[in-house]
């Protein structure tokens, strides 16, 4: 397996991983909040979405930075 599909296969996994843990963190902090899904559509619903939507943003930028700079140092190490 090359660099770059071991790379992108790695890069997914994090972004999945990160992606489940902010539904997780999400809707704990969201029932703390007491904002609960009682309806498919209301305002609980979308301000549950709206954190999650964030969560999942804030830790799929860390998570693509660790890949990124994984695939740095692996090709740093390679080329010398």
């Amino acid at each position: 397996m090359d660099k770059f599909k071991k790379y992108r296969k790695i890069r997914r996994w994090l972004e999945f991983a990160s992606s489940m843990i902010a539904i997780i963190i999400g809707s704990i902090i969201s029932s703390y909040l007491g904002i609960y899904n009682k309806k498919l559509i209301s305002l609980d619903t979308a301000l549950n979405v709206a954190i999650i939507v964030a969560i999942v943003f804030v830790l799929n930028n860390i998570s693509i930075k660790i890949v990124d700079n994984w695939y740095k140092k692996d090709l740093d190490k390679y080329k010398n």
